[in-house]
């Protein structure tokens, strides 16, 4: 930026001494036999002095201002590279407190408009490496309480206390003196019990049922008393009417009321096929599935058999109840207790998805490993060694 010289021409004399050209206060010039100096005062701001004596000298005061349009916005007596404007105010009587008001009508831009954009700039030269990072590991545990009693590393929805340590050092076998002080109930306090409800409205009467008994069975029909239907065999159950009175005993009969007795010849088998109880919902099945298979839902909208080999076929949120065709209409527990004859869980261990992922094969409790990319997700808890608690956790560990 150029030097700006201001040049009064009423002011006379030569230059006396005292008013020598200081670099960091002053600039001056002359011009005819005219002197004036230009003073910078230490708030900043900018004053033209007389600096010579003489014959017929006036008083002469020039103010200058900047701002960043010709309104004076951001007005200032005190110079700012950022302000495009300035205005320069001479007078032969002092302004006190120069205002934005005593400029108007003298603002100019004195940097002129916008250039326009240069060429792109040679790529510079790459920066030198950063400092190499410190290492962090993350360990997460669960427990049962802010002690950490039954500690364990692997998610399990019947523990209510998280604990989470941050650090820059492995830790090669961590155990819950670990996580000492970190143990947080993110479930929250149960709340309190609420009020017992209105009793409902007396349900219709059903219609008379029929009681399936499975097992090989001999039955005779005691004709003391009442009228009985005639019970109906076949090889490997016997179907008859409910009565009045149904006994179920732990010998080796059942009796119903007074009308007709049933006995046994054999233990009473439960069914070879799955039960379920709790939130069910029908969906269409990607491929043939049985009970007990575990899937997701995927892009298509259906149930596809899951495994934990990655990610993408994991995130389990069904169990099949029924053998059911590709593309057919099956149903699936969401949420609840399933059985199985054939299954021998270990009681009170946790089920897993597994990463084998075929029919009949997506459960285990062993949790997976490996080196390649696979997830552990609980999907529930074994509560005998044929029926689970099934609730799959949408919290998933995924290992790289």
């Amino acid at each position: 930026m150029g030097f700006l010289k201001i040049i009064l021409s009423k002011i006379a004399g030569a230059i006396p001494s005292p008013y020598q050209l200081d670099p960091d206060t002053w600039s001056w010039n002359v011009r005819d036999g005219k002197a004036f100096g230009l003073k910078v005062n230490e708030d900043g701001s900018t004053e033209v002095v007389a600096i010579g004596g003489g014959q017929g000298n006036e008083d002469a005061y020039c103010y200058i201002a900047y701002a960043s349009d010709a309104n004076g916005t951001g007005f200032t007596m005190v110079f700012n590279p950022d302000l495009d404007y300035i205005a320069i105010k001479s007078t032969n009587t002092a302004i006190t407190a120069p205002a934005v008001g005593d400029f108007a009508g003298l603002w100019k831009n004195y940097k002129g408009p916008k250039g326009d954009k240069g060429d792109k700039g040679d790529t510079g030269d790459q920066g030198t490496a950063g400092d190499d990072g410190d290492s962090a590991y993350v360990y997460i545990a669960y427990a049962s309480d802010d002690q950490g009693t039954n500690f364990t590393m692997v998610y399990d929805p019947l523990l209510d206390y998280i604990a989470i340590k941050s650090t820059t050092a492995p830790i090669a076998n961590p155990n819950a003196a670990t996580f000492a002080g970190l143990w947080k109930n993110y479930k929250g306090p149960k709340g309190d019990k609420g009020d017992k409800g209105d009793k409902g409205d007396k349900g219709d009467q059903g219609e008379a049922g029929e009681i399936d008994i499975y097992g090989n069975w001999n039955f005779n029909v005691d004709t003391g008393s009442g009228d009985v239907d005639t019970p109906v065999q076949s090889a490997d159950k016997v179907y008859f009417k409910r009565g009045k009175g149904v006994n179920f005993n732990r010998s080796s009969h059942v009796t119903l009321g007074h009308v007709m007795e049933v006995e046994a010849t054999g233990l009473l088998e439960q069914p070879t096929t799955g039960t379920a109880e709790g939130f069910k919902h029908k969906l269409i099945a990607n491929e043939a599935q049985n009970f007990g298979d575990l899937c997701f839902v995927n892009a298509a909208g259906k149930a596809q058999r899951a495994n934990a080999t990655v990610k993408a076929t994991a995130n389990v949120v069904a169990m099949c109840l029924q053998s059911v065709n590709q593309n057919a209409e099956g149903l699936y527990l969401i949420m609840g207790k399933a059985t199985l004859n054939s299954w021998t869980w270990a009681p009170g261990g946790l089920i897993y998805l597994s990463t084998d992922g075929t029919i009949n094969n997506t459960l285990t409790q062993s949790a997976p490993s490996g080196t390649v990319d696979f997830v552990i997700q609980v999907i529930g808890k074994a509560i005998t060694a044929t029926t689970i608690l099934f609730m799959p956790s949408l919290s998933q560990v995924e290992y790289k």
